[in-house]
Formats: structure tokens, C-alpha cells, sequence
């Protein structure tokens, strides 16, 4: 079995041993091995999205299964950020309301 990743908008990333049989018609289809590969995905054949079904039929003739992985997207680790940077604001926002008090009391 092989694992398919969605890698960025212009391609996908195969992983698998299985993948070695295949590295001749792989590379005619304009797939390109990788060890370089960020996002965690470490080794791969980078998939162009327009060749991504006729690798997918070239698996499935060789009766190689794929097994659609999902990554934790860039969106996700964008909101976590979000959420992170939110909840300093109200921390920054807090510490503000009681400095404007303080300066108020010394004002009176």
C-alpha cells in the first residue's frame, strides 16, 4: 500500500515502498522524486495535479493501493496561530484597561 498526500495547490505526494516498481512510469508521467520534501512528508514522488489520474489508473493497474491521507492543512495551523495571538491581545488588552485606571487614580 501507498499513502497520497495533498502536498500544495499544484501537487500531490505518493509515499510507499510500492512506489519503487513504478519509478520509470512515474518519471514519463512528470513525476519527480523528492528527498527534500517540507510539511513533514520527509521522501516522496511529487505529483502534478493534472497527471494525478493517470497515476492514479497506473496504481490501480498494478494493483497498488492508494490510501488518501489528509495533512493538517496550513489552514489549521493558521487559526491555532489565530487563537494563539487572540488570546494575548485579551492579555494585553487587560493589562491596558488597568494601566488607564492606575493613570486615572494618580490623576484625581
Amino acid at each position: 500500500m501507498c499513502s497520497i498526500t495533498k502536498y500544495s495547490r499544484y501537487s500531490y505526494v505518493i509515499r510507499g515502498d510500492k512506489t519503487k516498481n513504478l519509478k520509470e512510469q512515474l518519471k514519463k508521467l512528470g513525476c519527480k522524486f523528492s528527498t527534500r520534501l517540507s510539511k513533514g512528508h520527509n521522501v516522496g514522488w511529487v505529483v502534478p495535479n493534472k497527471e494525478l489520474n493517470l497515476v492514479k489508473e497506473l496504481f490501480n493497474e498494478h494493483s497498488i493501493e492508494l490510501k488518501e491521507e489528509e495533512e493538517e492543512s496550513e489552514l489549521l495551523s493558521v487559526v491555532r496561530n489565530i487563537e494563539e495571538l487572540e488570546l494575548k491581545i485579551e492579555e494585553m488588552n487587560l493589562k491596558l484597561k488597568k494601566m488607564k485606571l492606575k493613570k486615572n487614580k494618580l490623576e484625581n
